[in-house]
């Protein structure tokens, strides 16, 4: 077993967290609603640069991207839903991002690419 050297908090890791946690700020407010389904159900693409930071820098990124996205969202719109849908949106992007990456940072191919984001549906859905 191999010890990760890798360290996650430097200035380079910093600035892509900051900047992709600002992009899913950003995606974030364009919500499409869905067709036959409730008022409250919307669809964002917001996760999308969540889980390339937590592909490329790593889990714990993945979810410092995660909580900053939901704290610049609260700050630039507020809640609607007294934190209900921006928790269950944290609960479900980190069920997410985290089993993916973490089963990515163990061997980069595309199979295991696939192999996480097989786990995280299954995560996501349970």
């Amino acid at each position: 077993m191999e010890i990760m050297t890798k360290k996650v908090l430097t200035t380079k890791n910093l600035t892509m967290i900051a900047m992709f946690s600002a992009i899913s700020a950003v995606l974030m407010v364009f919500e499409i609603q869905l067709p036959f389904s409730p008022s409250f159900v919307k669809f964002d693409f917001s996760d999308l640069p969540v889980m390339l930071g937590g592909f490329l820098i790593g889990p714990f990124a993945g979810g410092i991207i995660v909580f900053m996205k939901i704290l610049l969202h609260f700050l630039l719109n507020g809640t609607t839903s007294f934190f209900v849908g921006d928790l269950s949106n944290l609960l479900l992007t980190l069920s997410f991002v985290l089993p993916a990456s973490f089963i990515y940072q163990q061997k980069k191919t595309k199979k295991t690419t696939i192999q996480g984001l097989l786990v995280s549906i299954i995560c996501t859905s349970l």
